[in-house]
């Protein structure tokens, strides 16, 4: 029988403590009738010994022969996915353990709602809590912060399989990160309706592996392009001083862009 919720986790070099914790709070679920697909990408640290000891046969654990990339591994495991709901989840961030239960109820009392995510709870390397990162919770303001940045957590978010089967999964033919922006703009900018649960429901983990300069220039220049595809024509002037702000902030040195990139992390945020 195939399971209710499928739950995605692409991984690359796995940490062994930070892989463990997140594996553990998906399993650790108030609603069992899950599946969790594990797409990892080879690398010296495998994850295989970290699952070998599980001893759970929801997990689902795929090992690519060779390097592929995020978006890749990614949409291999939604193709995988036998669930009616299908959720995505970072090898580096916890779960709270009624994370599935709160947006499986969610989403049944509102049928005309096909993606819904949460707030989160950032941690530092230790797992202690720095500050809530929260979105905005209606689908119209929602919409609307979708010109100025993503105000969707990606590792917290939940949405109907039919979103999956009628959109299909992330860009493949772009070098550039950010694919999850661009595949919640395109959601968007078609109709799909979104909402925030106010509540953290993922712990996000902030760690120095997680954000370096080479890939932050990147991200930005990504962001730029998904927003000239889908946004430009909704913009307001701040919007487009935001816009320009971000188009500069390509050329600048690289330490200034990894600063500006962790304050937008955090952006948004309660001191805890």
């Amino acid at each position: 029988m195939a399971p209710l919720v499928s739950i995605v986790l692409p991984v690359y070099a796995p940490h062994p403590q930070y892989f463990r914790e997140a594996v553990r709070s998906i399993l650790d679920q108030t609603v069992p009738d899950l599946e969790l697909i594990i797409v990892e990408d080879p690398s010296p640290s495998s994850g295989e010994e970290i699952l070998s000891g599980l001893g759970d046969a929801r997990v689902r654990h795929q090992v690519n022969p060779a390097r592929t990339s995020l978006p890749e591994q990614h949409n291999r495991g939604l193709a995988l996915a036998a669930g009616r709901f299908l959720c995505r989840f970072d090898a580096d961030d916890i779960s709270e353990p009624h994370r599935v239960e709160r947006q499986l109820e969610f989403l049944r009392a509102h049928p005309d709602v096909n993606v819904v995510s949460s707030a989160l709870l950032v941690i530092d390397e230790e797992g202690t809590a720095i500050a809530v990162r929260n979105y905005p919770l209606s689908h119209e303001a929602i919409r609307r912060t979708f010109r100025r940045s993503n105000p969707i957590a990606n590792s917290a978010v939940m949405f109907r399989r039919e979103v999956y089967d009628r959109f299909g999964g992330w860009r493949t033919d772009s070098p550039l990160p950010a694919q999850d922006y661009e595949w919640y703009s395109r959601l968007a900018a078609a109709g799909v309706r979104f909402a925030n649960l106010p509540d953290p429901l993922v712990r996000y983990r902030l760690h120095s592996g997680a954000i370096k300069a080479t890939k932050v220039r990147d991200t930005i220049r990504s962001t730029v392009e998904t927003k000239r595809r889908y946004w430009t024509a909704e913009m307001s002037l701040m919007d487009r001083l935001v816009l320009l702000g971000e188009r500069m902030l390509v050329h600048a040195p690289p330490s200034l862009v990894l600063m500006a990139f962790r304050r937008m992390k955090l952006q948004r945020r309660r001191r805890t």
